[in-house]
């Protein structure tokens, strides 16, 4: 987890454990309860946002039908900046696979050949803020996007964005490709959520055993309260926290600190 890095408050042996999730990357191919593969996302799509982050507008009307039709009905009805922000996560999933890196710098991260989790996670806020400058959302400032990081429990040193609306919440991984509706209070209580309601649009076999971990770990409620290593509901305060894992007074860090 790259905020223990970035501020040097922490000394750790592991690159694993200071720069992103304990994630294995095995080959098995193991897909999610809900496998959505969408012609609109591929590597091309990806070197267009890298070149010229602007064009993120333009793709994602491009792909909104496509994204809307896989969206069951029975499941949400989504706005359209409900989807933007999913749009976002999975294009800051397709950037570049799992690995170390300590950029928070946008220009920066779309330059990365590896990224980590909360690099996932903060290139998708990037990636939305991107967006809204350039085109208009009805709504867009109903929705919040809450940086959340776990460590110890179901899925280890991980990162995570919860997206919340008036009306619903959705969990977003772009460092794994999947979302789920659900809000915080409901995974951090361990509330199982329906895998109906997990979707996964993976591309890559990278990650895959940690991926179908992640996805028991919300299915099943494995989450626990004992887990929250940080919960940041503003950006830039993520991306540059007032102090170190050291003084979080969460049970994660506790944890943490311990090594």
């Amino acid at each position: 987890m790259k905020r223990i890095g970035i501020l040097a408050l922490v000394v750790l042996t592991s690159l694993n454990i200071l720069f992103g999730c304990k994630a294995e990357d095995k080959t098995d191919q193991i897909s999610g309860p809900h496998k959505i593969k969408l012609a609109t996302l591929n590597v091309g799509v990806a070197e267009e946002i890298k070149k010229d982050p602007t064009k993120i507008i333009q793709l994602f009307e491009k792909s909104q039908e496509e994204l809307t039709s896989e969206l069951s009905s029975a499941l949400h009805v989504l706005s359209e900046v409900e989807l933007f922000a999913i749009y976002c996560s999975l294009i800051s999933y397709s950037m570049a696979p799992y690995g170390n890196s300590t950029e928070i710098e946008f220009k920066n991260l779309l330059e990365e050949q590896k990224l980590d989790c909360d690099n996932y996670a903060i290139l998708t806020k990037h990636l939305f803020d991107m967006g809204l400058k350039t085109a208009h959302m009805e709504n867009s400032d109903s929705i919040k996007f809450l940086f959340v990081g776990w460590h110890g429990g179901a899925v280890g040193n991980h990162a995570q964005i919860f997206v919340r609306s008036p009306d619903k919440s959705m969990v977003l991984d772009p460092t794994i490709g999947i979302l789920a509706f659900a809000d915080f209070d409901s995974i951090a209580s361990g509330k199982p959520v329906p895998s109906s309601q997990i979707l996964d649009f993976s591309t890559r076999p990278e990650l895959n055993d940690y991926r179908q971990r992640v996805i028991e770990s919300i299915s099943n409620g494995l989450y626990k309260p004992s887990d929250l290593l940080y919960y940041f509901v503003d950006f830039q305060e993520y991306l540059h926290p007032k102090s170190g894992s050291a003084h979080w007074y969460t049970p994660g860090a506790a944890l943490l600190n311990k090594k």
